[in-house]
């Protein structure tokens, strides 16, 4: 088995803004000139009151959707090998494609569930995107497991 090393940039910011999140991308852009041989792309916050992001985008939504689809979109010319975006099993539990911005009322575990099922789509969508242009970057989707909280 052939060891690789390997450098890990963990970045964290308040995702809720459009213009954070491309900040982000150029600055990540502008480290990494070779490109990344993976990105990782975990973002989530679980809402339990209505709120919206300084955009206008309901938070759950702009947080766990807008921001990881747009800073993936941004890094993908950038990533030679894996692009690795994290969902959650509970993206499963309900969902009401018709309140996307929970204008019909506000749900935390709505809000969250379909949050989680546009990642998981987006990652299959990207995938089968990529393999159809010849691409060798490939996509995959994971729920980072259970674990308690206090």
């Amino acid at each position: 088995m052939q060891r690789v090393q390997a450098i890990m940039l963990p970045r964290v910011l308040y995702m809720s803004l459009c213009m954070q999140v491309r900040k982000l991308a150029a600055d990540i852009k502008a480290d990494n000139p070779n490109g990344l041989d993976v990105f990782i792309s975990n973002a989530g916050v679980y809402a339990t009151s209505p709120a919206k992001s300084a955009d206008g985008y309901e938070l759950t939504w702009a947080v766990n959707v807008l921001a990881p689809f747009l800073l993936t979109s941004l890094l993908r010319p950038l990533v030679h090998e894996r692009i690795v975006i994290v969902a959650s099993i509970s993206a499963g539990s309900c969902g009401d494609w018709g309140n996307l911005q929970q204008e019909r009322g506000f749900s935390s575990d709505n809000a969250y569930s379909l949050s989680k099922l546009c990642n998981i789509v987006h990652a299959f969508g990207l995938a089968q995107r990529l393999k159809a242009a010849g691409s060798k970057c490939t996509v995959n989707c994971l729920d980072p497991g259970g674990h308690l909280q206090k």
